[in-house]
């Protein structure tokens, strides 16, 4: 299709009204979709979020996971929830009663 020139304002504005209706406030808005990435297909929720991490730390990071910033943020956060339950068990040790006859089990 060919647009005079005198209608290009108006073809931008018509494409940005479809795009608030169809995103909320524009392409790079995140609300409307439930599993914008792969690796969150089994969050409910998606928060989008800027930080500043400094530079060396981001890229040990990487090159230790072999994964972009986002996977390597989402594992490293995932260790240290980890890291605080094995915590939060280990203070248990001593306090919880556990018998257990490997013998039996085996059979």
């Amino acid at each position: 299709m060919l647009v005079a020139q005198e209608d290009a304002p108006d073809l931008d504005a018509a494409l940005a009204e479809r795009l608030l209706l169809a995103f909320g406030r524009g392409p790079d808005h995140m609300s409307g979709h439930t599993r914008p990435y792969v690796h969150t297909s089994h969050v409910a929720h998606v928060r989008k979020i800027t930080a500043n991490i400094p530079e060396d730390i981001l890229e040990n990071a990487q090159r230790l996971t072999g994964k972009g910033v986002t996977l390597t943020l989402v594992e490293g956060l995932k260790a240290l929830d980890r890291n605080a339950r094995l915590s939060a068990l280990r203070q248990l040790r001593g306090k919880v009663r556990f018998e257990l006859d490997l013998d039996r089990t085996r059979r």
